[in-house]
């Protein structure tokens, strides 16, 4: 009929506007590629850049990760650790690992060192071992292990006699430890400064000399560091630090009147 080829015409007519509206479009878009040619290709460049830079920086973080959980694994990294204002007795120390628990004592002394002050440690046997840089993983009597950054900011080498609570001791290991990633002095610290804190290890009498000696500015600092193992504890994760520890002073039963979260 009349009315559906006239309909039909309009289409036509429509159809033919929008197809040559295309081909208009495209020569342009074609001339505008053309005229600004190395503008996109700086903008392509510049694309591909940032997305390689952002799977580089995530790569390099998953390898950070991966490398600090197996340094942690290899080197016995802490579970967790608490406070006590006097040390633990046997009876207690064995209520805890007679249940599977590895129990450290990591008892510490700090000392001035002109404006630093630096804490000293009786070198650790199954937690948060220290890992060389260069060097001894353990001392010998005399001699002592320097965290890596407090060793490279005041210029200790290898050798060189460090002087701490009146006592001579050679530098026999420069490294660092688990459970100190970040060297801070306490942990209410927000940023790190070598230059006025660091650590290091000694044998066990080099300790008991140092703290007959009487020079440590603060009293004896006890702390206890432990790893979980396989106890019932550990497979409850994930569970955070101060969780896990009254768990375990809760499944082991045991009290400590001077016991500090």
């Amino acid at each position: 009929s009349a009315r559906t080829t006239g309909t039909r015409n309009v289409f036509l007519r429509q159809n033919w506007r929008i197809c040559r509206m295309q081909r208009i479009l495209s020569k342009r878009v074609l001339r505008d590629i053309r005229e600004n040619l190395f503008r996109y290709l700086a903008l392509f460049f510049l694309v591909a850049l940032v997305m390689y830079m952002v799977v580089a920086i995530v790569g390099a973080a998953e390898t950070i990760m991966q490398g600090t959980k197996e340094s942690g694994r290899v080197h016995h990294r802490e579970d967790g650790q608490f406070g006590v204002f006097v040390p633990l007795t046997e009876k207690e120390t064995a209520q805890i690992t007679e249940k599977g628990v590895t129990l450290q004592m990591d008892f510490s002394l700090d000392f001035h060192l002109g404006q630093s002050t630096f804490r000293v440690y009786q070198a650790r046997e199954s937690v948060d071992l220290f890992v060389p840089a260069e060097g001894e993983e353990i001392p010998a009597q005399g001699e002592i292990l320097l965290e890596q950054h407090y060793a490279e900011k005041h210029e200790l080498q290898l050798g060189d006699i460090f002087i701490v609570g009146g006592k001579e001791f050679t530098v026999a290991g420069i490294g660092s430890t688990p459970d100190y990633d970040a060297a801070f002095e306490k942990t209410s610290d927000t940023t790190v400064d070598s230059n006025l804190f660091g650590f290091g290890f000694v044998t066990a009498e080099d300790y008991e000399a140092l703290k007959a000696g009487g020079q440590n500015f603060r009293t004896e600092d006890y702390t206890y560091t432990y790893l979980l193992n396989d106890t019932v504890i550990h497979n409850r994760d994930p569970i955070r630090n101060g969780q896990r520890l009254f768990l375990i002073m809760r499944y082991i039963n045991c009290s400590n009147t001077y016991f500090l979260l």
